[in-house]
């Protein structure tokens, strides 16, 4: 049984046996390695196979239970069911390079599979760990040239800036089609797309107002360097408030990328900055890299929060280690990015033409550092 399909554990990925075990025997459910009513392979064969114990396997087999995809039956063991005979229309390799917000990537990553599976989409996520001189896991490096090996229909890649150029080498040494997403076009490449990530922040102008309403006369804005995205300056300005712009040492390059490396530059600028002086009324953290480790070291300095300063960031959601009471934040909905990504995923499947994204906006959050009644 276990001949026609051959699933890999990879004990190193820092992933569950059991979800390894799941996206394995789930894949090959829905591009009908078995047919409807066809028996699986037994405990003690998946157990054997795939050199995982009863219990992993057990857990896996309720999973799948659980989702309708196979059937238990006495004597008869597990079974595909009837109604996941639905043909796959396409398989998508979603490639994460991680150099977000963890808690965004992760629903969106959850969400994606959950919206391409809705369209028949079979979806497979890579996550990608950079180590702080910016290398690329040796292991996941190796998952992701065995998935490209595959031939998916398509990839979608999300990515940074920094990090665009590596993966782009990686993908362009493969027979893949791929769309990278960001902020800005790339250069070409021989078989990518591209597709703009840029949302419209109507959340900056509902910041600057709160400012206004709330009496705020000086904004910190703490970015790690001079960008153009949420920059809140020019409209603070305008509405006779005063900024005082920091920035770290130097620009980030692609080693500064990695969280725990981030964090220790936003405290060291942050403790660095106290020493000068006292801060303005409200602090804006352009990056929640930042904050982990500005916040921290504002409370270690004797500063109140919300009490001595407000504090403002982007997305700041997730993170239950930076205060355990949470932040005013600008944020976009991950889970409606990703129905847009399924969206043009589905257009590309169907049409090979990938359309023009309509991304969510980016929204304002009041939080309890920011006090203000809601109207």
């Amino acid at each position: 049984m276990m001949g026609k399909v051959k699933i890999s554990i990879d004990r190193e990925s820092g992933r569950s046996l059991t979800d390894q075990l799941v996206d394995g025997l789930r894949t090959a459910v829905r591009l009908g390695r078995w047919k409807a009513g066809e028996r699986l392979p037994t405990r003690e064969e998946l157990k054997a196979s795939c050199g995982v114990s009863r219990n992993v396997v057990q857990a896996a087999v309720r999973r799948l239970v659980a989702e309708g995809l196979v059937v238990t039956r006495p004597r008869l063991g597990c079974t595909v069911a009837r109604q996941s005979r639905r043909p796959m229309r396409g398989v998508v390799l979603h490639v994460d390079t991680g150099s977000g917000i963890p808690y965004w990537n992760a629903v969106l990553s959850e969400s994606l599979r959950q919206s391409l599976n809705v369209e028949r989409i079979d979806c497979c996520n890579v996550g990608l760990y950079y180590d702080s001189r910016g290398k690329m896991d040796s292991f996941d490096r190796e998952r992701l040239e065995r998935e490209l090996a595959k031939g998916p229909d398509l990839a979608l890649v999300t990515a940074s800036m920094s990090r665009r150029s590596g993966i782009q080498r990686i993908m362009d040494a493969h027979d893949v089609t791929y769309v990278m997403t960001g902020t800005a076009a790339p250069g070409r490449h021989r078989r990518m797309l591209w597709a703009g990530r840029r949302g419209v922040c109507v959340g900056m102008d509902d910041f600057v107002a709160d400012c206004v309403r709330s009496n705020v006369h000086s904004v910190m804005w703490f970015a790690s360097y001079e960008m153009s995205d949420f920059n809140p300056c020019e409209l603070l300005k305008k509405s006779g408030i005063a900024v005082e712009r920091l920035f770290l040492r130097r620009k980030p390059r692609d080693y500064d990328y990695s969280l725990s490396h981030f964090i220790e530059l936003g405290r060291d600028r942050m403790l660095e900055r106290l020493r000068i002086g006292p801060l303005c009324d409200l602090l804006f953290v352009a990056d929640d890299h930042l904050a982990l480790g500005a916040i921290p070291a504002l409370l270690e300095s004797g500063v109140r929060i919300p009490e001595d300063l407000k504090v403002v960031t982007q997305y700041n959601k997730g993170f239950g280690l930076v205060l355990t009471k949470s932040l005013a934040r600008i944020e976009c909905d991950p889970a409606a990015t990703a129905a847009e990504f399924a969206r043009g995923v589905a257009e590309w499947i169907k049409t090979e033409r990938f359309p023009e994204l309509r991304m969510p906006p980016y929204l304002y959050v009041r939080g309890e550092t920011f006090p203000v009644p809601m109207r």
